[in-house]
């Protein structure tokens, strides 16, 4: 892999492992995470933000069968199987805005205040119970208060 800015072309230089030539890709994935030649982690998010969305989509469903849960139930279940996975190396990730993580997030607020899809975001944002950070979950808390 040949990490580079947009504006450059991939080299033409080859390299060898002893006498084996090595292949020059357009992404590999190392510890979950999927590095592309010019790193920008925006396939990162998609898988990660997929993968939360299903872990939410579990939860939607067991608190539809189940009935009303109660909001800490609700942050319990988001905090212990949402949030692990959306968070993963969001340490390195997480330097700017990606839809898609947002998306999750906006799920999660529109599904416990019980609006459709189509509501409104600042409607959703205003009357949410909960503070959710940046573009990802790093935790869901009542607000007590003064929010940061």
């Amino acid at each position: 892999m040949h990490f580079r800015n947009k504006k450059s072309n991939c080299t033409l230089q080859k390299f060898y492992i002893g006498m084996n030539e090595l292949d020059i890709v357009d992404k590999y994935k190392y510890l979950g995470i999927v590095l592309n030649y010019h790193l920008d982690f925006d396939i990162t998010v998609d898988v990660l933000s997929c993968s939360a969305g299903r872990a939410l989509g579990c939860i939607i469903n067991k608190f539809r069968y189940l009935g009303n849960m109660g909001f800490n139930t609700y942050t319990k279940l988001v905090n212990s199987s949402v949030c692990p996975i959306i968070d993963y190396c969001s340490a390195i990730w997480g330097t700017k805005r990606f839809k898609a993580a947002d998306k999750v997030t906006q799920r999660a607020s529109r599904f416990f205040l019980g609006v459709n899809r189509f509501s409104a975001l600042p409607a959703v944002e205003g009357d949410k119970p909960c503070s959710m950070e940046s573009q990802h979950f790093s935790s869901l808390e009542p607000i007590d208060g003064i929010t940061k």
